[in-house]
C-alpha cells in the first residue's frame, strides 16, 4: 500500500474520530470478541476507561444482548436497538448497535447510546395523571413541527398499551409568526397544517411567549396559556466541535453540502439537519 494511500485512510480515519469523539451521544466500538475498541469522551465521563474490557462486563449487560448485538449481524446486517438502565448511572439508555467494516475486512459494533431518562420519566408521569399532560413546543420552523410529530409519536406509542393516548396527552405548538413553517413554501405549509390537524396538535401563531412559570406561558397581548411542560426549539446554530472534524463548513458553521447531502470536502461523508431553504 503507497504512502499517499495510508496517509488518506489515516486523515480519514482522524476526521471519523473526531465527530464520534463530539458527539454528545456516547459512543463504543467493540471487536469480534466483545472487547471495546474505543469509547468517545462522553462515555469515558460517564462510565470510566473501559477499553480492552468486554462489553457486557463493563456496562453490566446481560450476555444475552451482547449475544443479541452480534450473532447474526454480517457487515451489511442490519442495525439493532435495545434499551437498557445502567446500574452505575441510573440512567435509562436506548442503544442502537450497527456493523462496522475495518479495512482489514473484519467487522466490529459500533454503539450509540441516548440517555432517555427523562423520557421514560415523562411517560410515566403521563401513566400515573388523571388529567391530560399539556405539552408545548415553542416555535414551529422545522425542528418544532418536526419536534411535535415525533415526541407525540413516541409517546402514543409508549402509551398505547395503555390504552391512555386520547386522554393523557395534549401537544400544541406557538409561534409568534403568522404562520408555521415561515420560511418554507405555502404547498408545504397546506400539507403540514393539514397534518397537525389530523394528529389533534394544537398550533397557536402570533404568540410570543414571555415567561413560563409554574405550569403558566406569558404571552404577549393575549391571555396566559396553561402547559405543564415547554420545550423550546428558536433558531439552530452549529456546534463548536463541527470546527474540529476538518470538513469544510458554511458561512454559518454548518457542514457544507452539495443537493446530495454530501459534504463537499469528504464526499464519503452525509449530513443532514435543519436550515432554512
Amino acid at each position: 500500500m503507497s504512502k499517499e494511500t495510508n496517509d488518506r485512510i489515516r486523515d480519514e480515519r482522524d476526521h471519523l474520530r473526531a465527530i464520534l469523539e463530539n458527539l454528545m451521544d456516547g459512543v463504543f466500538i467493540t471487536n469480534r470478541d466483545f472487547r471495546i475498541e474505543f469509547m468517545n469522551q462522553d462515555l469515558l465521563y460517564q462510565f470510566g476507561d473501559g477499553i480492552g474490557k468486554r462489553c457486557c462486563e463493563f456496562f453490566g449487560l446481560s450476555s444475552t444482548n451482547c449475544l443479541r448485538c452480534h450473532e447474526g449481524m454480517s457487515a451489511f446486517g442490519p442495525p439493532q436497538r435495545l434499551e437498557w438502565t445502567s446500574l452505575a448511572t441510573g440512567s435509562t439508555y436506548d442503544m442502537l448497535v450497527s456493523p462496522l467494516t475495518n479495512l482489514d475486512g473484519t467487522n466490529s459494533r459500533l454503539h450509540i447510546l441516548r440517555d432517555v431518562t427523562e423520557q421514560k420519566k415523562l411517560e410515566a408521569r403521563i401513566l400515573a395523571s388523571s388529567t391530560p399532560l399539556k405539552l408545548a413546543i415553542i416555535g414551529a420552523g422545522a425542528g418544532g413541527v418536526e419536534l411535535a410529530l415525533s415526541l407525540q409519536y413516541r409517546l402514543e406509542q409508549a402509551l398505547a398499551p395503555s390504552r391512555k393516548v386520547d386522554h393523557h396527552l395534549e401537544v400544541s405548538l406557538v409561534t409568534d409568526d403568522d404562520q408555521i413553517l415561515s420560511a418554507f413554501s405555502d404547498r408545504l405549509r397546506r400539507r403540514f397544517t393539514r397534518v397537525l390537524k389530523s394528529r389533534n396538535i394544537k398550533v397557536h401563531c402570533n404568540t410570543r411567549v414571555q415567561q413560563f412559570d409554574n405550569g403558566c406561558m406569558s404571552v404577549e397581548n393575549r391571555d396566559p396559556i396553561q402547559s405543564d411542560a415547554v420545550i423550546w426549539v428558536t433558531t439552530a446554530s452549529a456546534p463548536d466541535w463541527l470546527s474540529t472534524t476538518g470538513l469544510k463548513l458554511d458561512s454559518e458553521g454548518f457542514i457544507a453540502v452539495n443537493d446530495r447531502l454530501q459534504s463537499c470536502s469528504h464526499p464519503q461523508v452525509f449530513a443532514s439537519g435543519v436550515s432554512d431553504p
